[in-house]
């Protein structure tokens, strides 16, 4: 946490509110296919739950730390991918 600390609305944040985990989950979905192997999807399954899981804590810290404003941007934003989650 900074001083002064501001909640970011602008660039990928303005859609989602964890684009760093949509990347990371991507880069698992992109592996999945390129290795074309059973054990890839249970991968996919198993990032996607534990991303899934740290997500739902961070936004507990920041609902605690912004209030109102991060409720507010919940309700305008998709939390991990556009149109599903």
């Amino acid at each position: 946490m900074k001083e002064n600390h501001e909640l970011v609305r602008e660039g990928p944040y303005r859609w989602i509110r964890h684009p760093i985990y949509t990347g990371i989950l991507l880069g698992f979905v992109g592996s999945a296919i390129a290795r074309d192997e059973w054990r890839g999807v249970l991968a996919v399954v198993i990032a996607g739950a534990a991303l899934w899981r740290k997500l739902r804590m961070e936004e507990r810290w920041m609902l605690g730390l912004f209030g109102e404003q991060y409720e507010q941007y919940r309700r305008d934003t998709w939390a991990l991918i556009p149109y599903l989650l």
